[in-house]
């Protein structure tokens, strides 16, 4: 069976051709030179975000309005974090909702990576959306439609936050997620009064979100360095950042690059456990 190639980034490089890009979806829309011009950076120097009137539509979609305006409540590796509140149209109950941006600053996209790629190596670190034809090291990630497409594919899985639509605004975009109402789970280790039960048991439901996610194909990439948050009322435990992940299968054992991924991510979350169990975990 054949396997995806694995791959190291050493650099960055600058697309200027958009007909030596190939699109790896067979089901993704074909590059154009207009996206192309949208991924390289720019002269503008302001920050871009999505604009409000657009969220809203892309609310309406599942029937639901938004209320008041954006509460930054962070800022974030690819742009600010937003809680949305929201009214659902149907029932009239009001909710929050995450907006993860992924904006563009100083005229340099945080959505895309454009990165030329080593040799292949033991190890998959990355998704691609678009790759060179005439250089197959250089690869094009989109973090935005990798987080759309893995949320969208495992929707139902428990631990995994519920997708209410996303918005693909040339450079920029947003992701509109479940919102958790809680604590994640490095302020529980970080805490001086460790409740090392609840901490086993948020990694028992992280590590079975992790093994049902990777039978549907999508093998997270850090799960223990990943955002985790934990509900404050049910403690139930949503393994975030679906935005970086390698897709394919994880049969094959050791000669599948993709299982031993898998497997590694496994023995971080396993490793952890082992040592809060033990006691080795610092108090």
């Amino acid at each position: 069976m054949a396997y995806k190639n694995d791959f190291r980034i050493t650099k960055t490089f600058e697309p200027n051709n958009h007909e030596d890009l190939i699109v790896l979806n067979p089901e993704d829309e074909p590059l154009t030179s207009e996206r192309l011009n949208a991924i390289k950076p720019d002269q503008e120097q302001g920050e871009d975000n999505v604009d409000i009137g657009t969220i809203k539509a892309e609310l309406s979609k599942n029937n639901l309005e938004l209320i008041g305006d954006r509460e930054k409540i962070s800022g974030g590796i690819f742009g600010p974090l937003f809680r949305l509140t929201v009214r659902d149209l149907k029932t009239g109950a009001e909710k929050y909702i995450l907006e993860r941006t992924f904006a563009k600053t100083k005229g340099i996209s945080r959505r895309f990576s454009c990165s030329e790629l080593n040799d292949p190596k033991d190890e998959t670190d990355f998704e691609p959306r678009y790759r060179s034809k005439t250089n197959p090291k250089q690869i094009i990630i989109d973090y935005l439609y990798n987080e759309r497409e893995a949320l969208t594919e495992l929707n139902g899985i428990k631990g995994i936050p519920q997708l209410y639509g996303a918005v693909d605004s040339r450079s920029c975009g947003s992701i509109l997620t479940e919102y958790i109402n809680g604590h994640d789970l490095n302020s529980l280790l970080m805490a001086e009064d460790k409740n090392f039960t609840l901490i086993t048991q948020i990694l028992e439901q992280v590590k079975e979100t992790y093994i049902q996610a990777a039978k549907r194909g999508y093998i997270h990439n850090q799960p223990i360095g990943s955002t985790i948050m934990v509900d404050a009322k049910t403690n139930q435990a949503y393994l975030a950042d679906w935005y970086l992940y390698c897709h394919g299968t994880i049969e094959g054992g050791d000669n599948n690059p993709l299982a031993r991924k898998y497997q590694a991510g496994l023995a971080e979350i396993e490793n952890l456990e082992k040592a809060i169990i033990t006691g080795k975990y610092p108090s």
